[in-house]
């Protein structure tokens, strides 16, 4: 819940979100009880937010509200990851998905720059004795 404090449009939110991740970090004595680095935390929110299928128009409409408010920063790295989600919905809806969610300035740069993000490949398919593959 605290993660998604940053993407409050409210003057504040950010900083408050970010000094008690601070505070929670720094009371931990074992690492492996430390949130991740915040901007992880707030990728990931920002991506998981978007990544909800909705059925009401309303619903893709206030994501792509969400879209237009988010910090270019944020939406970098999960564009590439959402683009086909938006894609269906904005074509359910009848909606033009490059006005709606719009690619951020500079994602050309950004994929060279980090080309580990962004959509993973998906595993080719294995057979195994109880799945051959082919269905056979």
């Amino acid at each position: 819940k605290v993660a998604i404090l940053p993407l409050v449009s409210k003057a504040g939110m950010p900083e408050k979100a970010r000094e008690i991740h601070e505070t929670y970090n720094a009371d931990k004595s074992a690492e492996r009880m430390a949130l991740p680095p915040f901007f992880d935390m707030q990728i990931d929110t920002l991506g998981a937010v978007l990544s909800i299928p909705v059925n009401l128009r309303t619903g893709t409409l206030h994501k792509a509200k969400i879209w237009t408010v988010a910090p270019i920063n944020l939406k970098r790295p999960v564009y590439d990851d959402l683009l086909d989600g938006f894609t269906a919905e904005c074509d359910y809806w009848q909606f033009d998905v490059a006005k709606a969610f719009p690619e951020p300035p500079g994602m050309e740069q950004y994929r060279k720059d980090h080309p580990g993000r962004g959509k993973e490949e998906k595993d080719k398919d294995i057979e195994t004795p109880a799945q051959p593959l082919g269905g056979g």
